[in-house]
């Protein structure tokens, strides 16, 4: 292969602008790829890593003592964590990038679990699930790979809260979302959007998966943590709105709208209106599409496992319904119709 270097000496041209149109050569050629060929490339290179690492798995198995450590696994995570940061700093092709993707991703994984099994504490576990996803996150650019490792240290952060039964567990799970938000609304000189984004649909689904999501305060709860969630939640929301209104009284009518709505909805609820708000403010389809499924399955799930009778239920429902269409009719009124 030609030297950059050599060939640009060669013809008395810049490096530098060679090395952007070969880079924007590149990018094109992979934009110009059909989609199929690109879902068939990212199977095989997902199934050659899995491959690889049930192959790595079953060494370790092979190799662990009788007293059963893990010392093993470990090694063998980090040596798939660091062989896939290292080819997806060099990676060319769509396939070299989702299998580095992959292996990266099981290495932190392998790690975590293996810290876990060693008899420590899940929140070590945890604190070296999330220092890997940090170093692969400093090094990469890929925004497939920022997202899993972000997605795959968070969920090793909820089980260690689950697993030591952290304090203010419901306050825990909120923090997340105006982080993100922040990401998302001023962003960093270091492309964080894949991370943000993990952040942003951390907090619904932990909230709902951990059953977190359908407490309806005032009558079935009282526990500050869950009134602290939905404060971050009404918080988040007011703060992404309320600059981008233009009259005092369209910013009370928000401001009002968002606090009845978080008082009536579960945490859950409250994040997924978050996520609303901010896909209005960035313009984003994809968020705001993202946004009404976390919302919808929320409100489905809140109405059936909501333990109280159908009248107080379709009342609930009503009630929200009035602060959705109220808060719509005021908005638009105000001089701000979309």
């Amino acid at each position: 292969m030609t030297d950059i270097r050599a060939f640009s000496a060669k013809l008395g041209l810049d490096e530098e602008p060679v090395r952007l149109c070969l880079a924007a050569n590149a990018e094109s050629s992979q934009k110009s790829m059909p989609w199929y060929v690109a879902a068939m490339l990212g199977v095989a290179a997902w199934v050659s890593s899995l491959l690889a690492v049930l192959s790595g798995g079953f060494l370790a198995i092979q190799i662990l003592p009788s007293n059963d450590s893990a010392a093993p696994l470990t090694i063998i995570g980090l040596a798939f964590f660091g062989a896939g940061t290292c080819l997806l700093r060099q990676a060319r092709s769509f396939f070299s990038q989702q299998f580095a993707t992959a292996l990266a991703g099981a290495g932190i994984v392998l790690v975590g679990v293996a810290v876990f099994l060693m008899h420590h504490p899940a929140g070590t576990a945890a604190m070296s699930a999330v220092f890997l996803a940090g170093i692969g996150i400093v090094l990469t650019r890929d925004a497939t790979f920022q997202a899993l490792s972000g997605a795959t240290a968070l969920g090793f952060v909820l089980f260690a809260l689950l697993d030591a039964e952290v304090p203010f567990t419901h306050l825990w799970l909120a923090l997340p979302l105006p982080i993100a938000c922040w990401l998302l609304t001023h962003p960093p000189a270091k492309d964080l959007r894949p991370l943000a984004v993990a952040f942003l649909f951390a907090t619904p689904i932990a909230l709902v998966w951990m059953g977190y999501g359908f407490a309806l305060g005032p009558i079935q709860t009282a526990d500050a943590d869950v009134w602290l969630a939905r404060a971050i939640a009404i918080a988040t929301i007011g703060g992404l709105l309320l600059p981008s209104l233009p009259t005092i009284p369209s910013r009370g009518a928000a401001l009002i709208a968002a606090l009845l709505l978080g008082i009536i909805l579960p945490p859950a609820g409250s994040a997924g209106l978050a996520i609303l708000a901010l896909a209005y403010i960035l313009g984003s389809r994809l968020l705001a599409v993202g946004g009404i499924i976390v919302t919808g399955y929320v409100l489905n799930a809140f109405y059936y496992d909501l333990d109280t009778s159908l009248p107080v239920k379709a009342g609930i429902l009503v009630l929200a319904g009035c602060v959705f269409l109220g808060a719509w009719y005021l908005l638009g009124r105000k001089g701000n119709p979309a």
